[in-house]
């Protein structure tokens, strides 16, 4: 087994049981925010390694339970910009798997529902400088999944 994939396997195991131990706390007591933000974190970083190792069907899983996690809070709580900022962040990650599968309907659902996120914080002046230089790299990634989706309609090859 190489290094890389070692702590690779490492870190699944870690994000795992972080995430296990999150879970059961969350769900003993769903007010624990502290537990969501700990359990939703394990399952974006499972995603991100799930996506690395080629398993895309799995990224989507651990990236949609993220952003249905997501979503309840920000219901709970719709002033929390972190709160919308962290399921912009999911919608993003669930485009990306999309993108990864050359699904590019899907991938620019996903990226479209988190710009509109990101442009609502922005134009409320609720972005932090780090948080609008990432919009403009979403937005160049949706005009990029764009243009995929349009070539694929006229039959060209995709990248």
């Amino acid at each position: 087994m190489s290094l890389r994939a070692k702590n690779a396997d490492q870190a699944r195991k870690y994000y795992a049981q972080e995430g296990e131990i999150a879970e059961r706390l969350a769900k003993k007591d769903p007010s624990n925010a502290d537990a969501q933000w700990h359990w939703r974190i394990s399952l974006n970083e499972l995603g991100n390694l799930s996506l690395r190792a080629g398993n895309a069907d799995q990224a989507r899983q651990y990236y949609a339970q993220a952003r249905e996690m997501a979503e309840r809070l920000v219901k709970t709580d719709p002033d929390n910009v972190e709160t919308q900022w962290e399921l912009s962040l999911s919608r993003v990650a669930l485009g990306k798997v999309a993108a990864s599968l050359k699904h590019w309907d899907e991938a620019i659902r996903e990226y479209s529902a988190a710009l509109e996120i990101l442009r609502r914080l922005k134009e409320a002046g609720k972005l932090r400088a780090d948080q609008n230089t990432s919009l403009l790299s979403i937005e160049a990634e949706a005009a990029e999944y764009r243009q995929e989706l349009a070539k694929a309609s006229r039959g060209t090859p995709a990248m």
